[in-house]
């Protein structure tokens, strides 16, 4: 079987391009998922009381993608209306509001856990959960009165 000259062209045009797209991709772009770390846990399975006394807080050491905000609101069994969660770092900067989605908590207390899943970057500090209500929001003595709370997030890469 004969090649002729622009076959092999295009044929060589076309395993170039495929190589120059390999060689493009660096190790970080192929791991389609970033390595989400928990930045802040507090919870519980012992009884709760509302209005926690103490912040919630946490401190990031670079700059982070924030995925996911969570607090627990069992309030007395009773729930409550989803409200919002944000975060505000050491400088009084907030990120958030972020509108959340109730649903349901130990022993299907409705709205108990408000949850939200986001995409946002923060730089590197000293960060303070704010939850639109601490009436309802749960917290113990183990929890050393802080609200109950998840923060999950990736490192941010910076490019050189």
């Amino acid at each position: 079987m004969k090649i002729f000259t622009w076959e092999r062209d295009v044929i060589r045009s076309i395993a170039l391009g495929i190589l120059l797209v390999l060689f493009l991709l660096t190790p970080g772009m192929l791991n389609a998922e970033p390595n989400e770390v928990q930045l802040l846990s507090i919870g519980n399975v012992g009884a709760v009381q509302n209005n926690p006394s103490r912040s919630s807080k946490f401190i990031l050491d670079s700059s982070f993608v924030i995925t996911y905000l969570y607090t627990y609101h069992w309030n007395d069994g009773n729930g409550t209306n989803p409200g919002t969660i944000a975060l505000r770092n050491q400088n009084g900067r907030i990120f958030g509001p972020y509108q959340i989605t109730g649903s349901p908590g130990q022993g299907g207390v409705p709205n108990a856990v408000w949850e939200v899943y986001l995409n946002v970057i923060v730089p590197a500090g000293k960060y303070t959960v704010i939850d639109s209500e601490p009436s309802t929001w749960s917290c113990n003595a183990e929890s050393e009165n802080r609200g109950f709370a998840i923060v999950r997030g990736y490192r941010r890469h910076q490019r050189n």
